[in-house]
């Protein structure tokens, strides 16, 4: 009889492995993604064993940190396996008033949910409407990081520095200087 971990899967019964299946590759979808999206893909598949799917957790810096990658590109990945109908995120990530932070989880579409047939999202692509587009740096900040002082929302002057519009009246410019009262002496 085989040894059982934590999460009741066998020891030692079998290798881990990540399995794509072979009409996915060919899926038009999945040759327009970059090498980097295709990775993370890969990476979160891994993430799969079995019987979790819609419940794969994988944030964004730990797959960055496994990636040997950027935050930012991979913010782009995820986006982009989204877009063109690879994952679907159920549930954002968070940071609980504990200070314990939790990853977005994901369904792969490849893969069946909840006893349903795998949705193959990507097979639609690029015809995908309403997926929701995330704007890049939504990341849950880390504990004790400090917030950002410039809360600028206007897209065409982030950093705060940009010109100012000219003044709807003329500014007033003293152009003479008031005399001073002088003491006489007595």
């Amino acid at each position: 009889m085989s040894k059982v971990n934590a999460k009741g899967r066998a020891k030692g019964a079998m290798q881990p492995f990540v399995q794509v299946l072979k009409p996915t590759l060919k899926e038009p979808a999945w040759k327009a993604l970059s090498y980097g999206a295709r990775c993370l893909y890969i990476t979160l598949k891994s993430y799969y064993f079995g019987d979790n799917n819609g419940r794969v957790y994988l944030g964004v810096r730990k797959a960055a940190r496994e990636l040997g990658a950027s935050r930012s590109s991979t913010e782009i990945w995820f986006r982009d396996l989204t877009q063109h109908g690879f994952i679907v995120s159920t549930s954002g990530g968070f940071l609980g008033s504990d200070g314990k932070g939790t990853a977005t989880s994901w369904r792969l579409t490849e893969l069946g949910f909840n006893g349903e047939q795998p949705t193959k999202d990507y097979k639609q692509w690029p015809n995908i409407k309403n997926i929701p587009s995330r704007k890049s740096g939504q990341t849950v900040p880390k504990i004790g990081a400090p917030r950002p002082e410039n809360r600028d929302t206007c897209p065409e002057n982030r950093d705060g520095f940009a010109p100012k519009p000219p003044p709807d009246r003329p500014e007033n410019h003293v152009t003479t200087s008031i005399p001073r009262k002088v003491k006489s002496s007595p």
